[in-house]
């Protein structure tokens, strides 16, 4: 027997034990702690799938958690094939989604987008009409001849350029 039907066996002698380790579901509830609660899929009785206390693993540096009443989806592995610790490893809402061209990268909420990396390598603080009012970025230094703050001259920008 060759070496991939005997991978191809063992894949299938092991299925019924991985089935249900990955799973798709509605987030229902988060806490200010962390931990989330999810409904799954349905049974044929209309029960559904319910998890409670669920940590959602996210990258470092970055968190994010669903508006209240949101129909946020995630993705859940079953960490060690147990049913009792489901960790949620992915999560997204298309209601609030925003289209974006090739290449680019977005942090956004549901007022908008809040910061956006082109396919360049520029970076755009805010978006028109998205919840900046009088700029993204704010001087908090004194005008030397004036004697006056940035802000209060007018001195506010919503697109910054630096250099090295």
């Amino acid at each position: 027997m060759s070496d991939d039907i005997r991978t191809v066996r063992d894949r299938q002698r092991d299925a019924p034990g991985l089935r249900g380790l990955v799973r798709r579901m509605l987030v229902s509830l988060t806490s200010a702690g962390g931990l989330w609660q999810l409904l799954g899929k349905e049974d044929g009785d209309g029960n559904r799938e319910r998890a409670s206390d669920v940590e959602a693993f996210q990258q470092i540096g970055f968190l994010s958690r669903p508006a209240a009443g949101s129909r946020a989806e995630v993705v859940v592995v079953k960490v060690g094939g147990e049913s009792g610790h489901p960790v949620v490893i992915a999560s997204r809402d298309r209601a609030i989604e925003i289209a974006i061209g090739e290449d680019e990268t977005v942090i956004f909420n549901s007022t908008g987008t809040l910061v956006k990396i082109t396919a360049g390598g520029r970076v755009e603080l805010g978006e028109a009409g998205l919840g900046t009012t009088d700029g993204v970025v704010h001087g908090t230094g004194i005008d030397p001849w004036t004697g006056a703050t940035y802000t209060a001259l007018g001195n506010t920008s919503d697109m910054v350029r630096a250099k090295k």
